[in-house]
């Protein structure tokens, strides 16, 4: 009976062990951001630096909902998105802030460890837009949107705030958040620029799909 038992979960022992896999990654990526954000001169305020953490933390959780739901390597980009951004709403602590829209098709999935670097770079996305779209409090539209376009994954995130400030320039910043969005994307060996707007900001990534199939 034991040679039975023993042979019958053989397939759930590796699919445990891919798991195991999968969340160790996972968390060795959050921690690495967690240690960048620690040492960071910018880091004054323990609050918002616990809620940040918190909410990259849900992002592993939800992704390895999904992973689970869906029984394979591949995770629902669209859904995923969908489930960030409620986690973020949820840690803003106040729904009628925002209003979001999500642009993505349904049928399309991304490796695990793609998934979740994209779902980071949301997240820190939305705190961004949080912390500064509209420092007078009014609410704030965020869009949130991803295609194919000739063997490449496009991601974008815009709000309609009031952008950045004069002569600030994104890609020489050496601001916590542009470190972790640089880090982010070099990661998914992606290529991302800003389109500011004066009212409304955009972040724009290529993600080369072949790429993101390797992660």
């Amino acid at each position: 009976m034991n040679e039975i038992i023993n042979f019958s979960t053989h397939s759930d022992r590796l699919e445990s062990s891919e798991a195991d896999h999968r969340i160790t990654n996972s968390l060795s990526v959050i921690s690495g951001l967690v240690r960048l954000k620690a040492r960071h001169p910018d880091v004054d305020d323990i609050r918002q630096f616990l809620l940040d953490v918190a909410g990259r933390i849900d992002t592993v959780a939800r992704l390895h909902r999904l992973l689970v739901r869906a029984n394979g390597g591949s995770v629902p980009v669209a859904q995923f998105l969908r489930d960030v951004c409620a986690a973020m709403k949820d840690i803003a602590g106040s729904d009628e802030q925002f209003k979001m829209a999500i642009e993505c098709p349904e049928s399309m999935t991304l490796p695990a460890e793609s998934a979740l670097r994209v779902g980071l770079l949301t997240a820190e996305l939305f705190s961004n837009s949080v912390k500064y779209a509209h420092p007078t409090g009014i609410p704030t539209s965020i869009q949130v949107s991803c295609h194919q376009d000739h063997g490449t994954m496009v991601f974008a995130f815009e709000d309609d705030g009031i952008g950045f400030p004069e002569n600030f320039d994104p890609t020489g910043n050496e601001s916590l958040g542009m470190q972790i969005l640089h880090a982010l994307t070099q990661q998914l060996r992606g290529a991302c620029e800003w389109q500011d707007f004066g009212i409304g900001l955009r972040f724009v990534c290529r993600l080369p799909i072949t790429g993101l199939a390797k992660s």
